[in-house]
């Protein structure tokens, strides 16, 4: 997972606090959940998915 992020071009730290802007966000009902994804025309080097599809519990 760490060769992802860093090959992906972010450090754990900024990963980290990717996490914690994406869950606040989750928390506060901005959106019920979100998918991070990295790479380029030729692969994928990080994806990471948060929270649900939607506002519904049992999503």
């Amino acid at each position: 997972m760490f060769f992802n992020i860093f090959y992906a071009g972010i450090t754990a730290l900024e990963k980290t606090t990717i996490d914690s802007i994406i869950n606040s966000a989750i928390q506060d009902s901005v959106f019920p959940g979100a998918v991070l994804c990295f790479g380029n025309s030729q692969n994928v080097s990080f994806i990471n998915a948060y929270g649900r599809y939607d506002y519904s519990p049992m999503s």
